[in-house]
C-alpha cells in the first residue's frame, strides 16, 4: 500500500470501517458535501480532525479517476496516480444499486398498462439512487431485508415525489452480493405483473426478478 502522497506528503491513513461506514462516506463525497464527510469521519467513526481532512482530501468517489487530475484508468485500490502522483483511495464501494441502474429502471417503467385511470399519462422522471437510509445499500442489509426504498418523481408531469420499494427476487440478490449489474434483473413480462402503483399514497412497489 503507497503510505505517502507524494503530491502534498500527507500520511495515508488506512480505511479500516464495515461496509455500512464507507457507503455513507461515499455517499456524502458523491454529493460533495465534503464538510459533512469530515464531521462524520470525526464524530462518528473516531478519526482526529486532521487525518479527517487528509482522508476526504484523497478520497475519490468515482472508482478509477483520480481526484486530483481525473486520469481516468486507476485499477487497484491504495494507489497513486502514474500522471499526478496524488495518492488516491479507490475504494470500489459504489453498489450495483446505482445511477445508472436508476435511470434504465425509469425508463421501463410503463404505467399506460396497469389499467387504472387514475394514472392515465403518468410517467417517471427520475429515481433516486442514494436512499434516506445509505445503510440500506449494504449487501448484509439487502440479504435481510431484500428491499430498498428510495424516492421516485412520478405523476402527469413527472414531479410528484413518491416513495418507491424495490424488491429483491433470487437473481436481483444475487447479482447485488456478487457486484453485477442489476439491469438484466428488471422484468420484461407485463407491467401489472411487476409495477403496483398507489396514487394517493403516492407509493410505488417494484419487483425485481
Amino acid at each position: 500500500m503507497t503510505s505517502i502522497c507524494k503530491k502534498c506528503s500527507w500520511h495515508v491513513e488506512k480505511l479500516d470501517l464495515p461496509e455500512e461506514m464507507l457507503l455513507e462516506l461515499w455517499a456524502l463525497m458523491v454529493q460533495d458535501s465534503k464538510l459533512y464527510a469530515v464531521k462524520k469521519l470525526k464524530d462518528e467513526f473516531g478519526i482526529d480532525h486532521g487525518k479527517a481532512k487528509g482522508v476526504v482530501t484523497h478520497f475519490n468517489p468515482e472508482f478509477g479517476k483520480c481526484h486530483e487530475c481525473n486520469y481516468p484508468e486507476l485499477d487497484k485500490e491504495y494507489i497513486e496516480c502514474p500522471k499526478c502522483k496524488a495518492f488516491n483511495y479507490n475504494l470500489k464501494i459504489e453498489p450495483p444499486f446505482n445511477k445508472d441502474f436508476c435511470e434504465v429502471l425509469e425508463y421501463k417503467l410503463d404505467f399506460s398498462r396497469l389499467g387504472n385511470e387514475k394514472i392515465k399519462g403518468f410517467w417517471c422522471d427520475g429515481i433516486d439512487h442514494l436512499p434516506m437510509d445509505i445503510k440500506s445499500l449494504s449487501a448484509n442489509n439487502l440479504k435481510q431485508k431484500k428491499f430498498i426504498k428510495t424516492k421516485a418523481w412520478i405523476g402527469k408531469d413527472g414531479q410528484d415525489e413518491y416513495e418507491i420499494t424495490i424488491y429483491f427476487g433470487p437473481g436481483a440478490l444475487g447479482n447485488y452480493i456478487n457486484r453485477k449489474n442489476l439491469n438484466e434483473c428488471i422484468p420484461e413480462n407485463s407491467s401489472d405483473e411487476w409495477i403496483k402503483i398507489d396514487p394517493e399514497r403516492k407509493q410505488v412497489e417494484i419487483q425485481l426478478n
